[in-house]
């Protein structure tokens, strides 16, 4: 499954409402027999915390 867009609002971060999303996307996946996520989160300085938020999902960053 490839990810196209994830993005919470400013002020909905750190509310758990991200990790609600993953936890229901990979749920989903997994009923469908997908085994593998992709998502682009970009490369860019300001992208740090995306980063850091997948991460905490145990999701591998390349």
């Amino acid at each position: 499954m490839r990810v196209l867009a994830f993005v919470a609002k400013q002020n909905s971060r750190q509310l758990g409402v991200g990790k609600l999303l993953i936890s229901a996307s990979e749920q989903w996946a997994l009923k469908q027999g997908i085994t593998t996520v992709l998502i682009n989160s970009g490369n860019r300085d300001d992208r740090q915390a995306a980063h850091a938020f997948y991460q905490k999902q145990d999701w591998l960053y390349y």
